[in-house]
């Protein structure tokens, strides 16, 4: 009760601050929900996973003991996501769209966890300031508007980086804190191999910190350790069985493959630039790229590649950015090494090296492995440029004229969040098919989409128990999986994909699909043949055609 009244007294005395907080969290929520359902990246893995979620639910498979696979070794996840989709299914809906609504959620929830995190060092204001970049980062929102294993480490980071600081510095419920850790720890460790690699580093130097500080608690080391163990419980039982394969094949792909003084000196600086480049992207759209590769080419999104950077007026432009993507990155360590040697509050010293613990150990887990990192690699540290951000933010208030620094922080607050809005606004368009042909190509397909030409399909096929669908290697690979999603339970139905546009056998209906852009969709819809073929009947829905052509003995050309 006590507890209670100390919030309402908290939310009392800090009015506008709340209020602030959570106009932006509506923001937050706009953005990650906006034409949720129909938008929803459905692709391979969200179409496996929804049929093995669907099979749970209707009494065809027992619930896993492991999880997804892990890249392309032969190592896999623990359960937890399935879990936790199977929940989502039970309670809201066994769809595609609602076995998604945990990672929606958590990716909501993880703006006010920011807010509340950040303002363990940083005063309110500034601590607001980073939360609401954060809320409009089109990297934020991107992964938050699908289901998929990683997507939610970020808060699962943030959280038990929270529970740590609060196990160190507060000497009142400990044991809940130890709780919450060990919840954090023991779903985190099985959404993503980045997790599993960095989270026990960082827990070891926080329990050997806090025995040097003398602020270690065996029973809330007990607390924790039971909490994990709890939680992993069918991993447990599968290596039981199994005499520990996976283990096995986590040491030995994973790590063993991985560790070599070589191989580290080799890879440290490509480590380094792909952190800048992550980093910068995710505070910015900047130079937007699924691969650490924009120190390589610089001027790969700039249509005028003269060959001579700095003669060019665009790739001038684009090394300006990148080094000042530079300097934020190696500035921001720097500054956190700084803050950390001279703050004389031991709670906020705690704060310090609990991240630059984090920070480093991130970086130096993915120097074996990063010729096969990528954007989705950085998801669960999402949040870290923005303390690097609010460091800059908070060395520049001290060491210049405050006017001057609040002012420009402004602009540029401004301008960020403009630049964020401007390319979701654009990732949007893409998906509703509103962009060229050759800028849509660069998402994924929505399971609005798949759904849309899965119904199409069953509509136009009349009679025939096969349905033939015709179109270009590339664009028919990514939606195959999950079309068949749609037509698993129809036993008297079979699909099968064809990546030449005319090459379907007869005795069965045959469809050609088209990945388009909205220059096309008016010219389609008057064509009455393709490839020799007559078009019986036609549809598309934001980026596909779709097209139910006559049988070619019908209509072949003499």
């Amino acid at each position: 009760m006590e507890k209670i009244q100390d919030i309402k007294r908290n939310i009392k005395e800090n009015k506008k601050t709340y209020a602030a907080l959570f106009l932006i969290l509506v923001l937050g929520i706009f953005l990650r929900t906006y034409h949720f359902r129909d938008w929803l990246r459905f692709s391979d893995d969200q179409a496996r996973d929804a049929i093995i979620i669907r099979n749970v639910v209707e009494h065809r498979q027992n619930l896993p003991l492991l999880g997804p696979i892990a890249g392309t070794s032969s190592f896999y996840l623990g359960p937890a996501y399935y879990y936790i989709e199977y929940a989502a299914a039970k309670v809201f809906g066994n769809t595609p769209a609602r076995i998604a609504l945990p990672d929606l959620l958590l990716s909501i929830l993880i703006i006010p966890l920011l807010f509340f995190f950040l303002k363990k060092y940083f005063s309110s204001k500034l601590s607001l300031f980073l939360t609401a970049l954060f809320a409009v980062s089109f990297y934020a929102v991107r992964y938050a508007r699908f289901a998929w294993n990683p997507n939610s480490t970020g808060f699962f980071v943030i959280l038990l980086l929270y529970a740590l600081f609060e196990l160190f510095e507060s000497k009142r419920r400990q044991a809940f804190w130890a709780t919450i850790a060990g919840i954090a720890f023991g779903i985190g460790m099985q959404l993503h191999t980045l997790y599993l690699l960095v989270m026990p580093i960082v827990l070891l130097f926080f329990f050997i910190y806090g025995a040097v500080k003398k602020r270690f608690s065996w029973k809330n080391l007990i607390i924790f350790i039971a909490v994990v163990a709890v939680i992993n419980i069918p991993q447990i039982i599968q290596g039981s069985r199994t005499n520990g394969e996976n283990a096995k094949a986590f040491y030995h792909e994973v790590i063993a493959t991985n560790i070599g003084l070589t191989k580290i000196i080799r890879n440290a600086p490509p480590a380094l630039f792909c952190h800048v480049q992550e980093n910068a992207q995710i505070v910015s759209p900047f130079s937007y790229s699924n691969t650490c590769d924009f120190l390589y080419d610089p001027l790969r999104i700039s249509p005028y590649k003269t060959g001579v950077p700095w003669l060019d007026t665009k790739g001038a432009i684009v090394w300006v950015a990148v080094s000042l993507a530079f300097v934020f990155t190696i500035g921001g360590y720097l500054l956190l090494i700084y803050y950390l040697r001279r703050e004389t509050d031991e709670k906020r010293k705690g704060f310090l090296a609990l991240i630059l613990v984090f920070s480093l150990t991130s970086y130096v887990v993915l120097i074996p492995i990063i010729k096969l990192a990528s954007a989705r690699f950085f998801v669960y540290y999402e949040f870290l440029p923005f303390l690097f951000l609010g460091l800059w933010a908070k060395f520049l208030l001290e060491k210049m004229k405050r006017n001057f620094v609040l002012v420009f922080l402004s602009i540029f607050a401004v301008i960020l969040a403009a630049a964020n809005l401007l390319v979701i606004k654009q990732s949007f368009a893409r998906l509703a098919g509103n962009g060229y042909s050759r800028d849509n190509v660069e998402e994924s397909s929505s399971f609005g989409e798949e759904e849309y030409l899965a119904n199409f399909i069953l509509k136009n096929s009349g009679d025939y128990k096969t349905a033939c669908i015709m179109g270009d290697g590339s664009g028919l690979f990514k939606i195959q999986k999950p079309i068949r999603y749609f037509f698993q339970d129809n036993k008297n139905f079979e699909v099968e994909f064809n990546d030449k546009e005319n090459d379907c056998r007869n005795g069965s209906a045959n469809f050609l699909i088209k990945f388009i852009g909205f220059d096309e969709k008016r010219l389609l819809s008057f064509t009455p043949e393709i490839n020799y073929q007559k078009i019986l009947a036609r549809g598309y829905f934001n980026r596909y055609f779709i097209f139910r052509l006559a049988p070619k003995e019908n209509k072949q050309k003499e």
